[in-house]
């Protein structure tokens, strides 16, 4: 699994935890603005609208 795709699903993970992006940045030490990439990507990947729809429908 390339390096990205792991951070665009840790970011969603925690996510999916309830974790704020200030939380995420904190937690994989990376920028907020960083984190915010990664759930663009996730978006892209899985053809999702929002992070909620993401979640919802068990791509994590």
């Amino acid at each position: 699994m390339s390096q990205t795709l792991e951070r665009d699903l840790g970011s969603l993970a925690l996510l999916r935890q309830g974790k704020r992006d200030r939380y995420i940045a904190q937690h994989l030490i990376i920028s907020e603005s960083t984190v915010k990439f990664h759930m663009n990507n996730v978006l892209v990947k899985f053809k999702a609208k929002t992070r909620c729809q993401a979640i919802a429908n068990g791509w994590i």
